[in-house]
């Protein structure tokens, strides 16, 4: 087996530092969006739990960037050394800017400054890793590097803090030491604030799975609903709009009748609501067209060419009047 077959496979179920900072990003500028003083999308109350996860993914982020990320830009950059004592210096102040948020109320007159200083300063940190930071990280550092840190990065964010400490070392050993000190305590705040309550937990995976784009749809986001790609696939039923009997996937297409909204016999696809079955492809060939009041409520089994054409015949004298008691009924 060659060694690039071998590196593959160690990477299996793993990413690499570059994709998880970028999705850390999304997450943020996600929450951003919905924290914004503008936005009319959610109410106050939801409003006030996206700017606590806002504030946890951040603080998180930052954390972990700290531990994993920062300390190896003096092997990648030239001036690197420089460049890491800068970006803890713009982090200092980003934590200062969380802090006044985190402090203040959603109705308070002075959020919406705090928070567009907040976003500013965010967006501006943003920008620095996604354009210069993060593509010369990948190409200075191999596959096994990547996916190493990319593994470390993850394991630092069970340990990492979900409030802003702008006062506690950020580098080294005593930086390391400070977060995991401060992280059991703001594990117990957050309890203690419902950060663990089931709507919260909904918001933060609706999220999570937009991002990692399982949630396409908008009308279904808004539903707190979420319709992934391996259930497009299998042509599953999973907006609430699609819930009674609207669902026309691939497998269903066919004529079949699967509405419990319907009455029995009906077929469910638009062009069947009159109770007619016509549209599966054994029945094309004229074996099934007749409607639900013809057949006593049921689609009629579908016929083989041979036993069409062995069907009893009726003389003109016999179906006389049974196409006149037929009509009788439908006038009726």
């Amino acid at each position: 087996m060659s060694s690039s077959t071998q590196t593959g496979e160690s990477h299996v179920g793993r990413e690499s530092i570059i994709a998880l900072i970028r999705r850390d990003h999304k997450k943020i500028e996600s929450l951003l969006e919905k924290c914004a003083p503008t936005s009319s999308t959610v109410s106050v109350a939801e409003k006030t739990q996206f700017v606590a996860l806002l504030i946890k993914e951040l603080s998180i982020h930052i954390a972990v960037k700290e531990r994993v990320f920062y300390p190896v830009l003096p092997s990648v950059f030239p001036d690197g050394n420089e460049l890491y004592q800068k970006i803890l210096e713009d982090d200092q102040v980003l934590k200062e800017r969380m802090l006044e948020v985190e402090k203040l109320d959603v109705n308070d007159a002075k959020f919406g400054m705090r928070f567009n200083l907040l976003r500013e300063c965010v967006l501006k940190s943003k920008g620095i890793e996604e354009k210069n930071l993060l593509p010369k990280l990948e190409t200075a550092l191999n596959e096994s590097a990547k996916f190493d840190m990319g593994a470390n990065y993850e394991k630092a964010r069970h340990s990492a803090p979900t409030h802003p400490h702008p006062y506690a070392p950020n580098k080294g050993a005593f930086g390391t030491f400070a977060q995991v000190m401060t992280a059991p305590f703001d594990s117990l705040r957050d309890s203690a604030h419902g950060m663990n309550k089931p709507d919260i937990r909904a918001k933060e995976d609706l999220i999570n799975k937009q991002v990692a784009g399982e949630c396409p749809s908008k009308s279904m986001q808004a539903g707190g609903e979420c319709s992934s790609k391996s259930m497009q696939a299998g042509g599953e039923c999973s907006s609430k709009s699609m819930q009674a009997g609207e669902c026309s996937s691939k497998s269903m297409q066919a004529g079949e009748c699967f509405s419990n909204s319907m009455p029995a016999g009906d077929c469910a696809s638009k062009s069947m609501q009159a109770g007619e079955c016509s549209s599966s492809k054994s029945m094309q060939a004229g074996e099934c067209s007749s409607s639900k009041s013809m057949q006593g409520g049921e689609c009629p089994k579908t016929m083989s060419q041979l036993e069409w054409a062995n069907r009893p015949q009726l003389s003109q004298q016999q179906q006389q009047p049974q196409q006149q008691e037929w009509v009788g009924k439908k006038v009726a």
